[in-house]
């Protein structure tokens, strides 16, 4: 049996020291996707044969996984992106404001009602990210980086909100 404990703290710390590396690699963005999902699969496979003793997959499940690999490629590739093109805090930070996205269109689409503190840590959310991206890059200090690029706060501000968006459709999928 695998312990569960070990493999979700290795997870935890790969996670967390994850922008900082992409912030130090000069590799471009989209291969460090390609090269981190890679990885990440060559590691679980054992894991998954050693649970159920067989690689083999239904069908139908090809089509949900090829669907769910797409969109998360989608949002590894604005994720890692938005990490070269803004600070690395507003990348983690924007990555995880999912349930503000959650709320809000579980509220329009889904027509659920939203408790007044929901609405209330909805609205702060909000203004947070108000704080953080609306400020004028001109007042920020500008950074350089790898490859003679500018560092330019509202692109990847931009690119990460895409990129948590992305994230929230891949989760969703991964929950059937």
């Amino acid at each position: 049996m695998i312990k569960p404990y070990g493999v979700l703290t290795i997870s935890v710390v790969s996670l967390s020291f994850s922008a900082i590396f992409v912030r130090f690699s000069e590799s471009d963005p989209i291969v460090i996707a390609a090269y981190r999902t890679l990885f990440a699969t060559l590691m679980i496979l054992p894991l998954l044969y050693v649970e159920r003793g067989s690689l083999s997959v239904k069908i139908r499940d090809v089509g949900i996984m090829l669907g769910i690999g797409v969109i998360l490629a989608i949002h590894l590739g604005l994720w890692i992106t938005s990490v070269t093109l803004t600070s690395v805090a507003n990348s983690v930070i924007l990555v995880q404001i999912h349930p503000i996205f959650v709320g809000v269109l579980g509220c329009i689409i889904l027509r659920e009602k939203q408790s007044s503190r929901s609405v209330l840590g909805i609205g702060l959310g909000f203004l947070g990210i108000l704080v953080m991206t609306g400020l004028p890059s001109a007042s920020l200090p500008q950074e350089r980086l790898g490859h003679g690029h500018q560092l330019h706060r509202g692109e990847g501000d931009l690119a990460q909100g895409s990129g948590c968006r992305d994230l929230h459709r891949h989760c969703g999928l991964g929950e059937g």
